[in-house]
């Protein structure tokens, strides 16, 4: 069964393009969740929520490639946006928009990335002891755990290379981050 929304284009485009501001990266490759619930859709990144008020049909959580949903709301010139989701697509003014990323799950059957807006490597780091390997690339948060893991081994080789002189082992460096990264879970 597929999802319906209808709502206001201004206000779809407001909270899309706050998004985007706020979180630049998702302008590229990432994606959001957009909940369907009665009477509105909330469209959700890590640290940040926008709700959209709409008539809407067949509540579910998706993730939504962000730069699909950006180019509906900054190409519709109609007044009211109707978008019809099935999985795999949206359908919308006569277009059909596909993603193999679009996927309908039943309401709340998503445990959110919990990430503060402007995260740090330890905050980045911490999210391979706190999620599942099947949410995180849900997510797509892989490559940026996989990015962080890759500049903390040469921050370490680096700082090694200088503390080594004075006792400090690899070991002992790894022990350090690692107290870090589990302080903060």
């Amino acid at each position: 069964m597929p999802t319906i929304i209808k709502t206001n284009t201004k206000e779809f485009a407001k909270a899309i393009t706050l998004i985007g501001k706020t979180i630049p990266a998702l302008r590229k490759l990432g994606n959001v969740k957009v909940s369907v619930l009665p009477n509105d859709i909330t469209i959700s990144a890590p640290g940040i929520e926008q709700v959209v008020k709409a008539d809407t049909e067949g509540y579910t959580d998706m993730m939504v490639p962000f730069r699909l949903l950006y180019g509906i709301a900054k190409t519709d010139k109609r007044e009211t946006i109707t978008l019809t989701i099935t999985d795999g697509q949206i359908d919308c003014g006569g277009y059909t928009l596909a993603s193999s990323i679009l996927k309908l799950n039943t309401v709340f059957s998503k445990k959110e990335i919990d990430l503060p807006i402007n995260p740090t490597k330890i905050d980045i780091l911490k999210l391979r002891a706190m999620y599942s390997p099947e949410q995180l690339r849900e997510y797509k948060m892989l490559p940026e755990i996989e990015s962080a893991e890759r500049q903390l081994e040469n921050a370490l080789l680096q700082s090694l290379y200088h503390l080594e002189p004075y006792g400090i082992s690899k070991n002992d460096l790894d022990e350090l981050i690692d107290k870090k990264i589990t302080e903060r879970l």
